[in-house]
């Protein structure tokens, strides 16, 4: 008998042969030359506090062939990883305003629901890696790599596709749910329950189930109080907090709401969305990182309260996976043909140290040609690709080719794909490969913007760039001692050398206020005057010409004997009945441009409930998702006509 490496598959006698490989030999040209000290750039935020910070994950070499070691094999290639505030390639150390490169590469894993909801990516034809076909190989292993890593995912997705238990709701209703995130035990039974049913369907806005998947932890840093200029997710969001208020005014027969009931709608949105997503996840196919990871995120996003932290909840996950898996049978004959039959390799289980002979067969796949047309009639069909909607089936069509042919990627010659742009993703993690490395960016000036606008033209069509491509900038610390700059400067700074020195400083990743706080700067260096301390003294003064909008109740009745209105109304207002004539009397008589909450005052109406919002399920009929993942679809919809880019931006 042969001992099996579980992490590698190849025998244990070969794991001193081979070459070791440290986790920082890895995609080395995405860090060299980065300063560790300008890395995190992460806007701060109270409701992510979970004290976990999303990394690239990184594939080492196992060489241990003892089972207890290797619990819980942490692969997953499917999941995106992309910027969540990346920048230019370079960060630059310096804030000059000459400097026209910025970087940042905190990295985001993307959250997995459905192999048919995989984004469109275009495929990877840069560097054709299909083997040479004088290579023999007799017995073929799979390599400590991204190839190996491809299939524990082929294996993660047939167990995915095998199951037959459906969700159990009623059992794990939305409030047990966030019971259970209170007690580890309860916990773990619903990650087991995860673990066995298949996932929920529940229909989740495009735009919000994108930015949940990707983690994204500037998800309300985008939103923005211009409609016009609204991202698609703050769209999104406001609809449903618009349709759930109208049910709960129409609840209770109201006209308006006051604030501890409006938040309390929000707050049960976001509950509802982070819990729903959560459950529309399939588990089987993320390790325990990945789900204690995206459970974070979920959490804080929601402000969900919960008594386990990150470690805790990946140790649960891990001991549920463990509890679920099936051993190995002592011959392949008496492996179920459901699961054998799904299988183009033998599986690596984590239950067995050592593989009996008969589990060992010889490979008898050929190496992939590069021309399409030498391909059998089973693939044949499939290439080459000249419908963009297809580019989401490459997977599945690339899992069908490897029953066959032995390969890395496919080469350019499978692909004959038109001109036509693609529209702008509405979140920056779902560009391409090579423009997801430079969005999001941060903004220097009006020919940085245009020199990104000019690349993101070269594949997709667009009028408006979401907020989502542009990364705010930080406010300076309320202590410049905060900073913690490489050059020690004298606060407040008096002279403009010393000023122009820290500008030079500054990371370009915080907004400079002009002028600067007081605590960093005690001489006027701008060109206008000091503000006088008496207001008689000001020389030049600018006539007002909008209406002043009162603060408080009392100056709301100053402003109605000013402008010696009759009414009847006595506000603050707590009558239902008396709301309307309200509203117009301070919209047309006042001219008031918003309506103050101080105006009325009346008492709570109970707390919403789930019934709020629809039990929307995914619909069957989308179009690229109802469809074998083998067989092209053509998406005609938007391809009738396509609008000239324009340079409003």
């Amino acid at each position: 008998k042969r001992k099996r490496s579980i992490a590698l598959g190849t025998p244990a006698i070969f794991n001193a042969l081979l070459l070791t490989q440290s986790a920082t030999q890895y995609n080395r040209s995405n860090i060299d030359g980065l300063a560790t000290s300008h890395m995190e750039t992460d806007l701060p935020d109270e409701q992510y506090d979970n004290e976990q910070h999303v990394t690239k994950k990184i594939c080492k070499k196992k060489s241990s062939s003892d089972p207890t070691t290797n619990k819980g094999i942490e692969a997953s290639i499917t999941f995106q990883t992309t910027s969540e505030k990346s920048g230019e390639i370079n960060l630059p150390l310096q804030n000059a305003e000459m400097m026209l490169s910025i970087n940042t590469t905190p990295k985001q894993t993307a959250f997995e629901q459905d192999p048919s909801d995989a984004p469109g990516t275009l495929p990877k034809v840069e560097e054709n890696h299909v083997l040479n076909e004088s290579v023999h190989h007799s017995v073929h292993q799979p390599e400590p790599g991204p190839d190996h890593m491809e299939w524990i995912e082929h294996v993660r997705i047939a167990l995915a596709n095998a199951k037959q238990i459906v969700f159990d709701k009623e059992i794990w209703n939305r409030d047990k749910i966030l019971a259970a995130f209170l007690d580890p035990e309860k916990f773990k039974l619903l990650i087991q329950h995860k673990l066995r049913s298949k996932p929920t369907q529940i229909k989740i806005p495009q735009a919000i189930g994108l930015k949940f998947k990707y983690s994204d932890r500037a998800f309300f840093h985008t939103f923005t109080r211009r409609h016009d200029t609204w991202p698609q997710h703050q769209q999104e969001f406001m609809d449903l907090i618009e349709e759930a208020t109208r049910k709960y005014k129409q609840m209770y027969d109201a006209h308006m709401i006051n604030r501890e009931n409006k938040d309390q709608i929000t707050d049960l949105l976001k509950k509802k969305l982070a819990i729903d997503f959560w459950t529309n996840g399939e588990f089987t196919r993320l390790d325990a990182t990945e789900i204690a990871r995206h459970t974070m995120y979920l959490l804080g996003f929601a402000r969900i309260e919960t008594k386990m932290d990150f470690n805790t909840i990946k140790e649960i996950v891990e001991k549920a996976k463990v509890e679920t898996l099936i051993a190995l049978p002592d011959h392949p004959k008496k492996i179920e043909d459901q699961i054998k039959n799904s299988l183009p390799f033998m599986l690596p289980c984590q239950t067995a140290d050592e593989l009996p002979d008969t589990y060992f067969v010889a490979d008898n796949r050929i190496p992939l040609s590069a021309h399409q047309g030498w391909l059998n009639e089973t693939t044949q069909k499939m290439f080459p690709v000249t419908v963009r909607a297809d580019l989401k089936k490459v997977w599945g069509y690339k899992e069908e080719l490897r029953k066959f042919y032995i390969f890395r990627d496919l080469p350019e010659t499978y692909f004959d794909l038109s001109s036509k742009k693609m529209p702008l993703p509405p979140t920056p993690q779902e560009l391409t490969l090579r423009l997801r490395e430079i969005f999001s960016f941060y903004l220097l000036d009006a020919k940085h913007f245009k020199e990104h606008i000019e690349k993101l033209r070269t594949v997709y069509a667009f009028k408006t760039l979401p907020n989502d491509y542009i990364i705010s900038k930080k406010r300076l610390p309320k202590d410049p001692k905060d900073l913690h700059l490489a050059v020690t400067f004298s606060f407040p700074i008096d002279n403009k050398e010393s000023l122009a020195n820290f500008l030079h400083a500054v990371p370009r990743y915080y907004a400079i206020p002009n002028p600067l706080p007081k605590e960093y700067i005690n001489f006027n260096y701008i060109d206008k005057p000091e503000l006088p301390t008496d207001p008689s003294l000001v020389e030049k003064k600018v006539e007002e010409t909008e209406n002043k909008l009162p603060n408080t109740i009392k100056e709301l009745k100053q402003l109605i004997e000013q402008k010696n209105l009759q009414t009847t109304l006595n506000f603050p207002i707590s009558n239902q009945e008396k709301i309307p004539s309200a509203i117009e009397f301070l919209k047309q008589d006042l001219a008031l441009d918003s309506i103050p909450d101080f105006a009325f005052k009346f008492t709570s109406f109970p707390s919403p409930g789930w019934e709020l919002f629809e039990e929307a399920e995914i619909d069957d009929d989308i179009p690229m998702q109802e469809n074998e993942p083998t067989q092209p679809t053509i998406n005609t919809q938007g391809l009738e006509s396509e609008e000239e880019p324009t340079n409003e931006c």
